[in-house]
This record gives C-alpha cells, sequence and structure tokens, in this order.
C-alpha cells in the first residue's frame, strides 16, 4: 500500500510505501548482516507499525530541561540536510 502526502517541513512530496516485514527481514539476511542484529530489526518494524512507539513520556524534559522536538520541528530545523540526502540518492 502506497501513500502520498505533502511534507509541509521539507518542501516535498513524501511517498509512503508498506513493505512487509518478511521479505525486507530475507533480503538483510541475504546481506550477511548479522542473525541478532537483523531480529532486532524486524522486531522495532513490527511494534513500529503496531503503533507500540506511539507515546509521550517526560523522559526528555526530566533528563534535560528542555522539551522535546516534535518530529514536524525536528524535519523543519533539518530540512537542508534531508533534502540534500534525498538528491545524492
Amino acid at each position: 500500500m502506497a501513500s502520498t502526502n505533502d511534507f509541509a517541513a521539507l518542501g516535498r512530496t513524501i511517498t509512503f510505501q508498506d513493505i512487509p516485514v518478511g521479505p525486507w527481514r530475507d533480503a538483510l539476511l541475504e546481506r550477511a548482516f548479522p542473525l541478532h542484529l537483523v531480529n532486532h530489526l524486524a522486531t522495532m518494524a513490527d511494534l513500529h507499525r503496531a503503533g507500540r512507539y506511539d507515546r509521550m513520556s517526560d523522559e526528555v524534559l526530566r533528563l534535560t530541561g528542555q522539551r522535546p522536538l516534535s518530529v514536524q520541528a525536528f524535519v523543519r530545523k533539518n530540512a537542508a540536510t534531508s533534502t540534500a540526502s534525498a538528491r545524492v540518492a
């Protein structure tokens, strides 16, 4: 499943492609990534897909004394880096 969204913080269109974890995991193994790393990445991908990381905590504020940036603020702050790497790819 693909979806396209205008990502205002980058000033360009971003297309999301839902990639099944199984074939991606197999491709990593074919490229000789260590099994423990592949299993970890696949587990993290499954947890993200299930929404297990969609939560907030006060850890950044408690540890740094500063509020965390939203994803949009982070991307806007680093847009030049993201856009430059996209041109190279």
